[in-house]
């Protein structure tokens, strides 16, 4: 089959029998069943090259990932200078505050992993900033038992944690925590039981210096990407009630509405994902509404890594917010994931058009050129 076709048997000679399966890999991965088929053989050559080194990068970056498990988060945010009501589109922006944290996993042995990590936390409007010393290891004890310990250091007040979670079986894991810190101690129980083959439930009891109850259950959807996830937390000073609704109309992208009630008010999160260089990469353009406060989130991540833009559009001293300011914030936030998917189709679109018609003129060519030699040797 190799030796049959020209273009295969040229990345043969280049790159031998590894070459070629990896770049029948990546076209399937990437075509998923509908790859288009381009007539000229170098354009056909280019294309299982570029397939794969784009599946061989992908690779490599996953298993650094993997190794390694790099965390880290980068947020630079942003908030609207105080002004007179209703000027909120002219406002001077001021940043708010800057912050960093950034982790890594080192695999002492099989069953022993070691987190070490940092962050820190610089505010904008004086300079004021806070270092914090992350320190956590993970074991399994067994095939059914893993236990983690953590250190946070910040100045001098040190917290500390430590859990256990064991499966008690295939439907049913339990989780027991304590911790300590400067404001005291405080013990926790977990369950987390499978509901059905698609739903599962999490019960949160924790008791002592920050006593709270949580129930939560999530709904998957068995085959596609759509899920619905409902909560409960319970404190002493405040009760929050909320929900979250993810939509996927398309593997690379998805939709989620987050609505939410507590004491201070009605709140609700629409977030939309866009899945980019094969899911390596994914951009959320986030937009929190609460009672009087408008903030616009725009997060890229990729490896691990997580930049973070916050934008305060609307802050609790501008008032209330009307109607029409909603409306046009809302608007606001919808504008740039619907230009970036317009764009990419008409790119996509334009980019096939063009290889469809470079295709055509070469067969054009070389029918015409078939013809002038018959015709000069009848």
């Amino acid at each position: 089959r190799v030796l049959g076709d020209d273009t295969l048997r040229s990345f043969y000679d280049r790159y031998g029998l590894a070459g070629v399966r990896l770049a029948e890999l990546a076209a399937d991965a990437e075509a998923g069943g509908n790859e288009h088929s381009v007539a000229v053989p170098e354009d056909r050559f280019k294309d299982l090259e570029r397939r794969a080194f784009r599946l061989l990068r992908k690779r490599e970056e996953l298993r650094t990932q993997r190794l390694l498990a790099a965390q880290g988060t980068f947020t630079l945010a942003a908030c609207a200078a105080p002004d007179h009501h209703g000027s909120h589109l002219r406002r001077r922006y001021r940043l708010q505050y800057c912050a960093t944290s950034h982790s890594v996993q080192i695999a002492m042995c099989n069953k022993l992993k070691l987190t070490v990590g940092c962050a820190s936390h610089v505010q904008g409007a004086n300079g004021v900033g806070a270092a914090r010393l992350q320190l956590a290891a993970t074991t399994q004890l067994d095939s059914q038992t893993a236990a983690r310990g953590a250190l946070s250091v910040a100045g001098a007040s040190p917290e500390a944690d430590f859990s256990i979670t064991r499966s008690l079986n295939d439907f049913c894991a339990v989780q027991q925590k304590i911790s300590s810190s400067g404001d005291g101690r405080t013990m926790g129980f977990g369950i987390f039981p499978w509901l059905s083959r698609t739903m599962r439930g999490n019960l949160n009891f924790s008791f002592g210096a920050d006593p709270s109850c949580a129930v939560g259950v999530l709904k998957r959807s068995a085959d596609s990407g759509h899920s619905v996830r409902a909560y409960l937390n319970i404190h002493p000073k405040s009760i929050d009630l909320g929900g979250q609704l993810k939509y996927k109309p398309s593997p690379d992208f998805s939709m989620k509405v987050a609505p939410s009630l507590s004491l201070r008010g009605l709140g609700c999160q629409l977030t939309c994902t866009k899945a980019l260089d094969s899911g390596l990469a994914k951009l959320h353009w986030i937009l929190r509404l609460r009672a009087h406060s408008v903030q616009v989130r725009l997060t890229l991540c990729r490896s691990g890594l997580r930049y973070t833009f916050p934008v305060e559009l609307w802050t609790e001293a501008s008032g209330p917010l009307t109607l029409g300011d909603l409306a046009l914030l809302s608007a606001a936030w919808a504008a740039p994931p619907l230009a970036i998917r317009l764009l990419y189709s008409f790119g996509s679109s334009l980019y096939h058009g063009v290889v469809g018609w470079q295709a055509s003129r070469t067969t054009d060519s070389a029918d015409a050129e078939a013809e002038a030699g018959r015709s000069r040797h009848p």
